[in-house]
């Protein structure tokens, strides 16, 4: 495995630590809030991954100079993670509402 694979496995690890430092489970209660911390991270991760590709397709446009390949490829990626990120605002309003419906705070 290369180093960078290995990097990201262990951030990954670490990043989960925090679940399971909360992870007593006694209620079904219990399971429903670490399910909801474990959601949170994802999205705050997903967040995270999004803005890198929109900075990631801002640093392509400004490289793509001359070269319309280029600048029509960042264009795709910045549409791409603008998309993405639009899906993931609404999939968490969604939960929200649904939450707010079935009476959950």
């Amino acid at each position: 495995m290369k180093n960078k694979t290995k990097a990201i496995i262990a951030a990954a690890i670490i990043s989960g630590f925090p679940l399971v430092a909360f992870a007593a489970i006694q209620t079904a209660d219990d399971i429903i809030a670490l399910m909801q911390k474990a959601v949170t991270y994802m999205y705050e991760a997903f967040y995270i991954v999004v803005v890198g590709f929109i900075l990631l397709a801002a640093f392509n446009y400004l490289q793509g100079g001359d070269n319309p390949k280029k600048i029509e490829t960042a264009k795709a990626q910045l549409k791409y993670a603008v998309i993405a990120l639009v899906i993931a605002l609404t999939a968490s309003g969604v939960a929200t509402i649904i939450n707010t419906f079935l009476g959950n705070k």
